[in-house]
């Protein structure tokens, strides 16, 4: 079950998180230390006409050019593989340089400047 589990999550084109506990040769090496406190999540964003898609979060220092998308399908599917620690984290999308929360997030939380970031719990 894990094997297929991989499969999809690599084939999902789902907007939104996506939470996985096994990696495969298409996805980022696991991390070694701490192996059972890291968990894979694909990041997808669709948007149409979008040149350059990046995730910033408290996971890369809110930096928006750190963890940039690929257009997966080459039609506007956005998606890039993090392991990150258990835990909540914050983040938003940057697209073409403007800030915006995943529309597909399961939560959001105020940034405390009148916006809010997208929430992820894992």
């Amino acid at each position: 079950a894990g094997l297929l589990l991989v499969a999809l999550l690599a084939r999902d084109r789902r907007p939104g998180p996506v939470v996985s506990g096994r990696a495969s040769a298409a996805l980022p090496v696991k991390p070694a230390e701490h192996e059972a406190e890291v968990v894979l999540v694909r990041f997808v964003l669709v948007t149409s006409g979008a040149q350059r898609v990046a995730l910033a979060g408290d996971f890369n220092g809110w930096d928006p050019v750190h963890t940039l998308l690929e257009n997966a399908d080459g039609r506007g599917t956005f998606a890039a593989n993090l392991w990150l620690p258990r835990g909540a984290h914050e983040y938003m999308f940057v697209v073409d340089g403007q800030w915006m929360p995943d529309p597909a997030a399961p939560a959001r939380i105020p940034d405390g400047f009148g916006h809010t970031n997208s929430l992820l719990r894992l």
